[in-house]
């Protein structure tokens, strides 16, 4: 196929292909540069480290206000839009980011944090500069040209991860592991300007007449991104309210290996948003399948995955944190279970944006916010991180169950429940190995390694999953050029 269909469909897949890879890089780079500071820090110390990464990643969403993804969508439709747009965008952003950091010291404030806390915090809202300028990126995304934001979002967590080592390595401060996002985040918006205005002629220019309708059109996706990371953010941001800081360290160091998988999960389903999109404008049957073969295999992965973390948790803890961070085993094996409904929310979230139902996710978000509150406000002030775990369980499965329905009501969808009761059969029969190898005096490492490959073993052996069908959902005839979804943004991860 040749023509301008087939350049956009190559974009696309060039575009996907380096964001995924880009993304994988990071998640691996974050492990580093996270598992260094865990190790280098007490939790009391890594607790304040939390905290002020909470509050400054959930007030540095206002000064992102999805102002880019519109902006995109507006200069995708309007191509002479775009010097107006990114000059107005950049302008509202950086005004955005002096209000971020005032509210970050506020939030502090009122939580009755430190002075250091306070100005560590002070140091890390200036990413929010950065995070203004990288709207240089809007010229990439309506090229569908992604593939050099993630160079300049790569370049910048090599810097950040390199500083962190740096710093521990020559036995530096809180404050310059905040420091360290900040310098990397000034290196990626040096390369992101530089093959902006040298690669693409950008040049920005300030409209005033684009304000308005640029904020109208902002605030649903705003309110949709930032009801979803702030549920996702509830347990941590309410213990560190309620509970001493060696606690927010304790439960952080728990919730890192979840968060991770999480990312992963959400990098991988966020592949599958053009495909989704095309078959629910295109072929409904197909949207059916891929939608229920999705989600087998998202159980058929997150579950063994799921099991893994909440049997290794103890030995893993002690390999890889110190003797301080013992405790975190325990809410680890919580979360472990927490991750398999987190992961059907960020895939139902998925689905329903392909859909264009994505105020519905805003809706089902808001309540599991107000769900998630009085659970934790309920269980954190007696039972600690451990009621922070409990209560993250509870609220993301209920999230996940009124997910499925509302997707299945809306959606016209549903899930083969022979399939599922198969899976569910497996599983249980990897289980049942488990038991068998521990009572067998087996090594817990040993025995869940076990248990994690009879799984895989049992899956086939049922037929619960076929992932050549899923192969074949993934290759969709050519012939039409993926629709542009870069206005577009996975929320909902509860």
């Amino acid at each position: 196929m040749s023509g301008p269909g087939a350049r956009v469909d190559r974009g696309v897949t060039l575009s996907v292909s380096v964001q995924f890879g880009a993304k994988l890089v990071h998640l691996a780079l974050n492990v580093v540069s996270s598992l260094a500071i865990i190790n280098y820090l007490s939790p009391a110390r890594y607790g304040d480290f939390v905290l002020v990464l909470i509050v400054t990643t959930l007030l540095g969403l206002l000064c992102d206000f999805g102002l880019v993804r519109v902006a995109v969508r507006e200069v995708a439709r309007q191509p002479d839009l775009e010097a107006g747009a990114l000059g107005t965008v950049v302008a509202m952003r950086l005004a955005l980011a002096l209000v971020s950091a005032g509210l970050v010291q506020v939030v502090l404030l009122a939580m009755g944090s430190t002075g250091a806390v306070r100005l560590a915090a002070a140091v890390a809202s200036l990413y929010f500069v950065c995070d203004a300028l990288l709207a240089a990126a809007i010229v990439f995304h309506v090229r569908l040209r992604q593939q050099y934001e993630a160079l300049a979002l790569t370049a910048a967590e090599l810097v950040e991860t390199a500083l962190v080592l740096v710093v521990i390595a020559r036995g530096g401060t809180f404050l310059q592991l905040v420091a360290a996002p900040v310098v990397g985040g000034v290196v990626g918006v040096a390369i992101a300007v530089a093959i902006a205005r040298g690669r693409f002629r950008a040049r920005p220019r300030l409209n005033l007449g684009l304000v308005r309708p640029l904020l109208r059109a902002a605030v649903p996706v705003a309110a949709n991104g930032f009801v979803g990371i702030v549920v996702l953010k509830l347990d941590g941001l309410m213990l560190g309210a309620l509970r001493p800081s060696r606690e927010i360290g304790l439960y952080g160091a728990a919730f890192q290996p979840v968060e991770y998988l999480l990312v992963a999960t959400v990098t991988a389903v966020t592949v599958v948003l053009p495909l989704l999109s095309r078959y629910h404008r295109d072929d409904p049957a197909r949207f059916e399948a891929l939608y229920r073969r999705g989600t087998e295999v998202l159980l058929a992965v997150m579950v063994p995955l799921a099991l893994l973390v909440a049997v290794l948790a103890q030995p893993a803890v002690r390999a890889v944190y110190s003797d301080e961070y013992a405790d975190s085993a325990a809410p680890m094996r919580v979360l472990a279970v927490a991750l398999v409904m987190m992961s059907l929310c960020a895939w139902q979230a998925i689905v329903l944006l392909a859909a264009g139902r994505q105020r519905v996710t805003l809706a089902y978000n808001c309540g599991a916010l107000v769900l998630g509150a009085l659970i934790h406000l309920a269980l954190i002030p007696t039972f600690g991180y451990m009621g922070a775990a409990v209560g993250t369980l509870g609220t993301t499965a209920a999230t996940a169950v009124v997910a499925g329905m509302v997707a299945g009501r809306l959606l016209g969808t549903s899930l083969d429940r022979g399939r599922l009761v198969r899976l569910g059969l497996a599983h249980l029969l990897a289980l049942a190995v488990l038991g068998v190898a521990t009572a067998a005096g087996l090594t817990v490492p040993v025995a869940g390694s076990i248990a994690v490959l009879s799984d895989v073993a049992w899956l086939r052996m049922t037929g619960a999953l076929r992932i050549d069908e899923f192969r074949a959902l993934l290759a969709p005839a050519t012939g039409a050029a993926l629709p542009s979804q870069d206005h577009l943004v996975p929320v909902g991860v509860a």
